[in-house]
């Protein structure tokens, strides 16, 4: 997988419309969410991808985050060489 936000939302694009399905993307390994690394043991879900800043948002991809609100009280996080990515067409259960 890419490593820039930027790249990553293309992936997405093109995996929706290669498979003709939704496409939910996770994350897990080592993350930057303020500077520190810390380590994402299982599968984050990534709610919002942000190009501008090179940041994926993690949270619950079905919710609506769109508000300035929510803008707020998502957990912001970037990669690391050490973090995994995952791109796929079904919410793990729960």
């Amino acid at each position: 997988m890419p490593r820039s936000a930027r790249q990553i939302q293309r992936a997405v694009v093109a995996f929706q419309a290669q498979f003709q399905t939704a496409c939910y993307l996770f994350v897990s390994g080592s993350l930057l969410p303020t500077g520190h690394t810390c380590l994402a043991p299982t599968w984050l879900s990534v709610c919002r991808i942000d190009p501008e800043l090179d940041l994926l948002a993690i949270g619950d991809p079905n919710e609506d985050t769109t508000d300035a609100d929510d803008e707020n009280t998502l957990a912001w996080v970037a990669q690391t060489d050490h973090a995994t990515l995952l791109l796929s067409s079904a919410l793990p259960h729960h």
